[in-house]
């Protein structure tokens, strides 16, 4: 074409029918053309309305934060359009009466200004709407835009045609598909002017980003086709089937954000080709709805209701009157400010437990305040039939809710069945769980419909002729009624627990009902629990922890005797449904007591058992239990672990001089009488036990010198007499230098003797042997010949080396030893025979030993060893001697003795002194 001339060309920034002024002689810079081509093609956006975006977004997210109330109004229209299709689907009968509501449409997308934005506009959890003005303008230039030259600048190049369409996306999550997310993009309103770009190859599809791997594309993700294809079927889907990934916080939530894509091939767009640039959330949360799902997230959600649907319109009207004349709702208050209004930018949050039984309570309470009277509950009818319910809003399952709502809450008695339908199946149901609606989301609520009657105030009568009016000079008048009168009465009235101080009220926890008395005392009603009297110190300790709304809770009974006449008592129901008592004496005053201990102080006959309580329950100093201490020298320990037991006596006063729980640890038993009756016992947890007898009193045995005594048969073998002794002992040769010893001594119950000794030994280098029993004769000779030594007891656990065990012949039994005086080389015997006693075998135990023991040429010992001072030719040394000869040693001249020899008994050797 002549390069001077140029020719009216479409305006790419209006829209289609419009004049259409000159275009520059120059493309832009962002113009690109095909390869080896006379003609380049350029994408616009013709409309990208900006100004509809909340003042200060700059995202998907914000500008969900920044919505003004006129874009949550337009988008509470066709937000409706979709609550009203899921009712319809959940309600067989109205779908068969025709009147379902058809998803929301293109139609609807395309008309809504805020959808022509860059992230488009997400309409609610399950909807998603965007839509966009474009044009293609063919370009014909003076030559060839050579391939690989970018940007490519021909001399000039004029506008010689255009194509209009409007791109519209709608994104749909449904509740049943799980994590299902789909997307159907329609281009319409095609309009063409001069030269168009059929042949050009136009694709367009939607791109997905996970946290993690993919979002799981279905397998026909978008469409290639010709621009002229694409005019006649002007469709194409996307979908993604994502993955379950583990996710983040309790709800296992992962975040996605997905953007359209469009491109024609060989050209460069003059904008971004991306479109519907948002994303959504999928979670593992089971509480909202399928076990794992998915929903648009960048949204507050609107939960509708209509006063017209006759199933819930009582709670639809209270609704909207909280939310609309706010002062005219229970609990009464000037100026109240109910969040969660449309368009208020004060939704509601969803909450769980506890915050929504605490809700509840509150709101409860409230309904009993305001319509309960006196052995009646408002719930019930004038006949005693349940027909109403506490409707309460902002509801129960909302951070806002009458807990810490101060007086920004509202309270109904409406119909239970229009109640109970607009929470649970409307609210928990509809919209909680078919729009994922997770617990931190926040909402906005939406009544529509027209009004409806007013609730009665006041749907049952006040009970006032259930009452009696008590009076006193000191006290004044008051009204006694309902379950409080027929308890007062049955306790003899003024003349038992005085006048009434004031009238009856509910209790603060909301759950009940109360009245004071001027004797000390007050009577006390719950669902629960019934109607009873608690009054003076028991009353007093109760109110320190907390009265009903403590721990303790209700009581179960009235202020009784107990069975020893001694003292007083309450029951109560714990709040965390144990059993508590309160016990009280002259001397000791009151004492609360609970739970399991509670359990195992009445199975140990109660106060007639292990005493009355000393102490309250209170926590040991580690944290880790809780215990009472009783006057029968007793008390009872729990934990988690180890449940509750008792300890007492002298067994009880041990375990305190070791420390208590902190010395040898919780008990594990109650104190029981061990098989043989002799004696009684506890265990505890450090791997601890003690053990009483009257003979022997109490003695803790632990560690491994308790295991050893359990392998022995407990107290079979014998009964401890002392506790394990431990000793820090010093040797002149080594290593080691240093030795710590540890022994405990028995009483045993065998024939061959009456004290037996446990016993063990490690040393400053890491050694250790035992530990070894040596028990009856062998015990008493081991002692005797390390007294004769000039060693004390220790020694026994410094060297024996072996348990007590029957000879091969089995004529005698031994204990084997290790003399550690000589760096453990050398070893002793302690042997006993029932023909010749025990005897230790020591410096002549290696003659012994090679000579073959007992069953060698010398037999068993007969005798311990001997000092002799008229050895053959006059000199001094030691003897032993055996069955069948002596073991001799003879001193030198340096005083110390030689080695040790055998001789026959015939020898002069073994002559006896």
């Amino acid at each position: 074409m002549p390069a001077t001339t140029s020719t009216p060309a479409a305006d790419p920034t209006s829209p289609p029918g419009d004049a259409q002024p000159q275009v520059p002689a120059v493309p832009s810079q962002d113009a690109s053309s095909s390869t080896g081509d006379r003609t380049a093609t350029v994408l616009k956006e013709v409309s990208a309305d900006s100004s509809q975006l909340p003042v200060g977004a700059t995202d998907a997210a914000s500008a969900s934060r920044l919505e003004t109330p006129e874009q949550i109004q337009r988008r509470a229209e066709l937000s409706l359009k979709d609550s009203q299709r899921m009712q319809a689907a959940a309600h067989p009968g109205m779908q068969a009466a025709g009147n379902t509501t058809p998803d929301p449409s293109f139609a609807d997308c395309k008309a809504s200004s805020d959808a022509a934005t860059a992230w488009g506009m997400v309409v609610s959890h399950r909807f998603y709407c965007h839509t966009k003005n474009y044009s293609l303008e063919t370009w014909e230039c003076d030559g060839p835009c050579p391939e690989g030259e970018a940007p490519c600048v021909p001399p000039q190049c004029i506008v010689a045609g255009t194509d209009f369409f409007r791109l519209t996306t709608i994104g749909r999550i449904t509740y049943d598909a799980q994590r299902l997310v789909t997307f159907t993009i329609n281009l319409t309103d095609w309009r063409s002017q001069g030269v168009t770009a059929d042949a050009r190859v136009m694709t367009i599809g939607i791109d997905c980003t996970a946290p993690s791997g993919d979002c799981g594309p279905g397998p026909n993700n978008g469409r290639s086709a010709p621009v002229s294809a694409w005019k006649t079927a002007g469709v194409t889907y996307a979908e993604f089937n994502v993955p379950v990934l583990p996710g983040s916080g309790d709800n296992g939530e992962s975040i996605y954000s997905f953007n359209g894509n469009l491109s024609v091939a060989g050209f460069r767009p003059r904008e971004s080709p991306k479109f519907a640039e948002n994303g959504f959330r999928c979670d593992n949360a089971t509480y909202a709805g399928p076990a794992s799902g998915c929903v648009f997230h960048n949204v507050t959600e609107i939960f509708h209701i209509d006063r017209g649907d006759v199933t819930v319109q009582e709670a639809a009207q209270h609704i909207w009157d909280a939310l609309n004349a706010p002062h005219l709702t229970a609990p009464h208050a000037m100026f109240k400010n109910i969040p969660g209004k449309l368009g208020s930018g004060n939704p509601l949050h969803r909450v769980g437990d506890p915050q929504q039984k605490n809700n509840r309570t509150t709101s409860t309470g409230t309904c009993r305040r305001f319509w309960s009277v006196p052995g009646r509950s408002y719930a019930r009818n004038a006949q005693g039939q349940y027909v109403y319910d506490c409707d309460e809003y902002p509801f129960a399952s909302t951070k806002e809710g009458a807990r810490n709502a101060g007086l920004n809450y509202s309270v109904r008695v409406i119909d239970k069945d229009d109640n109970q339908k607009a929470g649970r199946e409307y609210l928990e149901g509809n919209f909680y769980r078919g729009n994922r609606i997770l617990r931190g989301d926040a909402f906005y609520v939406n009544v529509h419909g027209q009004p409806v009657a007013p609730v009665p105030l006041v749907p049952i009568p006040n009970g006032n002729d259930n009452c009696q009016i008590f009076s006193s000079t000191q006290t004044g008048s008051y009204s006694v009624c309902g379950v409080i009168l027929d308890k007062y009465l049955q306790l003899g009235g003024p003349s038992s627990i005085g006048y009434p101080i004031g009238d009856f009220d509910l209790t603060p926890d909301d759950s009940g009902q109360f009245q004071h008395f001027s004797h000390a005392s007050s009577i006390y009603w719950s669902p629960a629990t019934g109607t009873h009297q608690i009054g003076g110190d028991i009353r007093s300790k109760w109110a320190v922890q907390g009265s009903e709304a403590g721990p303790l809770g209700y009581p179960t009974t009235d202020e009784l005797a107990t069975p020893d006449g001694t003292g007083r008592y309450n029951h109560f129901k714990m709040r965390d449904g144990g059993d508590a008592s309160i016990y009280w004496t002259l001397s000791l005053g009151a004492h609360s007591i609970q739970g399991d201990i509670r359990s195992k102080w009445a199975e140990k006959g109660w106060e007639l058992g292990i005493g009355y309580p000393t102490t309250d329950e209170t926590a040991t100093p580690d944290g880790v239990g809780r215990y009472n201490h009783f006057t029968n020298n007793a008390s009872i320990y729990w934990t988690p672990n180890t449940g509750a037991h008792s300890v007492q006596g002298d067994i009880r006063g041990r375990w305190a001089a070791s420390g208590w729980e902190l010395g040898i640890g919780y008990p594990t038993t109650d104190e029981t009488a061990t098989p043989d009756g002799v004696g009684r016992y506890n265990h505890f947890t450090n791997d601890t036990s003690i053990y009483w007898t009257p003979n022997t009193g109490a003695h803790a045995i632990r560690g491994v010198t308790r295991a050893k005594w359990a392998s022995l048969g407990w107290e079979r073998y014998g009964y401890p007499t002392e506790d394990e002794v431990a000793l820090r002992v010093q040797v002149a040769q080594g290593p080691p230098f240093v030795y710590f010893t540890y022994h405990q001594r028995f009483q045993t119950l065998g024939t061959t003797g009456d004290t037996a000794i446990i016993t063990r030994w490690a040393s400053d280098t890491g050694q250790a042997a035992g530990p070894f029993e040596l028990h009856g004769a062998n015990y008493l000779a081991t002692v005797t010949h390390w007294a004769s030594r000039g060693f004390d007891a220790s020694w026994i656990a410094l060297t024996l080396a072996s348990d007590e065990m029957t000879n091969p012949d089995g004529r005698g039994r031994y204990n084997n030893f290790a003399n550690v005086r000589t760096g453990g080389g050398a070893w002793g015997t302690a042997v006993w025979t029932p023909q010749y006693g025990a005897y230790v075998v020591d410096g002549a135990w290696g003659v012994w030993r090679d000579t073959g023991f007992e069953r060698g040429t010398l037999g068993y010992p007969t005798s311990g060893e001997y000092r002799v001072e008229n050895i053959p030719a006059g000199r001094t040394g030691v003897v032993q001697y055996f069955e069948r000869g002596c073991v001799y040693a003879v001193r030198g001249t340096n005083g110390q003795l030689t080695s040790y020899n055998n001789a026959p008994l015939s020898s002069s050797y073994c002559a006896r002194p």
